[in-house]
């Protein structure tokens, strides 16, 4: 359906069909006159490939067909306001706007593309359109709003000219795919209150400023992907994000470790798959067997936590949740720093085998167990109770203590007497009475203690530096 057939009567009334838009845009003016074009319709291809030295400005226009604008010169400002696009409208390959162009309050009904073309400052206000695709631009500023009913289909920014000054602002945009690849050596992005289905940074380098602000997943009903992968990120700023809305989290070969993150909530897990585990291998899969929940998952999966690619996965899953920790620590978020060495700690110990380091996978897990890697404050207080008092049972088993006995009655004198000796013993820095027996039982009992009094306090300290 075309823009035409929407249009009442009455406003259509307005418009006149042109055949040529070549003879108006022909006449002769002043150099930096002012050419207005308004109420067209345009029912041909549109192919400009002429320089001009005027001000041209396309206003309630219709284009019926395709738009190309290329090998062309425009000394002045170049401008489609309030116009409607049945086909694809394409700027570039050696295009140059030497002040302005810009793109307010036009609707396109597939694709705006610009590739390979000089601007001086570009604004686009877009109503409505399927895909919006920039790559290797240069250009002094450039600002992208839109303000449609419809979410755009894709928005794909790729290779700046790495010599562009300047910067790029992107808000309130609803797309399906946001895509950001290539560098920007002196550009400055800013993208703000975005509403996407899938963020894909890819093999972008970042030396200037990308701050991204109010990320929202697009619905979180459905699947969503927020990506970061093979990309130097440099000192990007994330603000007001909440990743957890996201389906999932990726960040794969990459640098974040000099990033800031501020008022961003996290998800339970980042995912650290590069292009060739996620899109070639069946290494994705095999991660997902691995990390459904249940107890007998651990013996399903045993053969699959060996192969060569889990084991490179979860190193690569450590690296980033070191970064992490270590771009917290930087900012002085202690919460998250300890949150995120946790995480790196349990990636820590799913890279290794228990043939080549099975001392160092016993110390992990035992952190892991007894006290979530010095974040829990209740685990060692249960671990310590419980052991020792089976370390205690062992002992009053073997008469260890003359008053005291295991035994089916009631007796009051005697519960006293138990609950005294447990506590008393529960102490590791308690008087060693000279003839014990059972030494190991009353060493074990101490080095269990003291271990867990050691976790506690570590848990209950873990904010404080």
């Amino acid at each position: 359906m075309s823009y035409l057939d929407s249009l009442p009567e009455k406003e259509l009334a307005k418009y006149e069909i042109v055949n040529n838009l070549y003879n108006l845009l022909s006449i002769a003016l002043q150099p930096g006159a002012k050419r207005k074009i308004s109420y067209k319709i345009i029912r041909e291809e549109f192919d400009l490939t002429q320089s001009h030295n005027t001000e041209i400005f396309f206003h309630n226009c219709i284009f019926l067909e395709k738009v190309m604008i290329r090998k062309a010169t425009f000394e002045h400002d170049l401008g489609f306001h309030d116009c409607f696009f049945d086909k694809d409208f394409a700027i570039g390959n050696e295009v140059n706007c030497k002040k302005s162009f810009g793109v307010i309050n036009c609707k396109f009904k597939t694709t705006f593309v610009s590739i390979d073309a000089e601007y001086g400052d570009c604004y686009f206000k877009i109503r409505e359109c399927n895909d919006f695709m920039i790559k290797g631009l240069t250009f002094r500023s450039m600002i992208m709003e839109y303000e449609g009913v419809h979410k755009l289909n894709q928005v794909s920014l790729s290779d700046l000219n790495e010599f562009t000054e300047g910067e790029m602002r992107l808000q309130s945009l609803v797309a399906d795919n946001f895509n950001l690849t290539g560098s920007s050596k002196k550009m400055n992005y800013y993208i703000e209150n975005l509403f996407v289905k899938k963020l894909n940074i890819d093999e972008y380098r970042n030396d200037g400023i990308l701050r991204l602000t109010d990320i929202n997943a697009l619905n979180p009903n459905v699947e969503t992907e927020f990506i970061i992968s093979d990309s130097y990120l440099g000192r990007a700023e994330f603000n007001d994000i909440d990743f957890s809305s996201f389906s999932h989290l990726y960040i794969g070969d990459s640098r974040i470790i000099d990033c800031s993150f501020t008022n961003v909530t996290w998800s339970k897990s980042i995912g650290a798959f590069d292009y060739f585990q996620k899109h070639i291998s069946d290494t994705e899969t095999k991660i997902k067997d691995i990390e459904k929940p249940g107890f007998l998952q651990l013996f399903k999966t045993a053969r699959l936590r060996t192969h060569n690619d889990v084991i490179s996965y979860y190193g690569k899953q450590r690296e980033i949740y070191r970064q992490l920790k270590y771009a917290m620590a930087k900012q002085g978020d202690v919460v998250n720093e300890q949150h995120f060495h946790a995480l790196e700690m349990e990636a820590y110990d799913k890279s290794l085998l228990w043939s080549k380091s099975r001392w160092t996978k016993m110390i992990l897990k035992l952190s892991r167990w007894t006290s979530d890697y010095g974040q829990s404050v209740i685990k060692p207080i249960i671990w310590l109770f419980t052991v020792h008092f089976i370390l205690f049972s062992i002992l009053v088993y073997n008469n260890y203590f003359p008053n005291l006995q295991f035994s089916t009655q009631p007796n009051w004198q005697g519960f006293k007497d138990g609950i005294n000796y447990y506590f008393e013993t529960i102490n590791p820095f308690r008087k060693t009475e000279s003839g014990l027996s059972f030494v190991v039982i009353d060493l074990t009992m101490r080095i269990w203690s003291s271990y867990m009094i050691y976790n506690f306090i570590r848990a209950s300290r873990r904010f404080i530096k």
